[in-house]
């Protein structure tokens, strides 16, 4: 939930500064979010760095699963699971496919209706059963082709090299930005990689020390973030 304060502070500071977003969303959660708070940004990276889109939500880049039969090994490896509550949701450039509940005939399903370039898979174990979610995780790095991110109850599965940090890092070359100049934020864990940009790093405060000391700065909220920013 973001405040009123924070987006009030964000679209000003959009009015005479660049603001990238980097989220986990797909296209269509983040199109809602973005709408329902009237949010200002100049490019937005969705699927934890697997798309760019400008503020036109017209695409910049975009990465996708090379090969079918990684996924299907993802798939696979959920089988091993089909006994635990596992939501599965396949993100595409412009579409989502969700699957509330992953059952031994989704594979076959899945497989014959893939239409478009997968970028992005995202499990949810819906219990939050940490003994299966480090099972499940376990199992996927075996994958070597794919970067794989845990969050919490979410395991988000990505297209090799793919993060919020690699994405950055292409928008710094495209736009021939100075890296040193780029203040990030960041709440969880699929933002650490973004911290190994600079120096300029904020977490917002969350009471977990794992996450606190990644960063050179903890502050309470977004809008003490950005009025250090602006004080610098």
């Amino acid at each position: 939930k973001v405040s009123f304060q924070d987006i009030n502070a964000l679209n000003k500071f959009t009015n005479s500064n660049t603001l990238v977003i980097a989220t986990g969303r797909n296209s269509n959660t983040f199109s809602f979010f973005a709408n329902q708070y009237k949010l200002a940004y100049t490019y937005v990276i969705l699927c934890n760095g697997a798309l760019i889109q400008d503020q036109n939500q017209q695409t910049i880049l975009k990465h996708a699963f090379k090969q079918n039969k990684d996924i299907s090994r993802i798939f696979k490896i959920l089988d091993l699971f089909k006994d635990e509550s596992i939501c599965v949701s396949l993100s595409f450039e412009n579409s989502t496919f969700y699957i509330p509940k992953w059952k031994s005939e989704s594979y076959e399903h899945v497989m014959a209706n893939l239409e478009y370039e997968v970028i992005g898979i995202c499990l949810e174990i819906i219990d939050k059963n940490e003994t299966i979610i480090n099972a499940i995780y376990k199992q996927l790095l075996k994958i070597t082709t794919l970067n794989i991110e845990k969050n919490n109850q979410y395991i988000d599965i990505l297209p090799e090299g793919v993060s919020k940090k690699s994405a950055i890092e292409e928008l710094i070359d495209i736009n021939k930005w100075d890296k040193d100049s780029i203040h990030i934020i960041g709440d969880s864990y699929n933002d650490l990689s973004m911290f190994e940009i600079n120096d300029n790093s904020f977490m917002i405060n969350n009471n977990i020390e794992e996450l606190n000391s990644n960063a050179n700065n903890v502050v309470d909220s977004i809008s003490d973030c950005i009025a250090m920013i602006n004080n610098e």
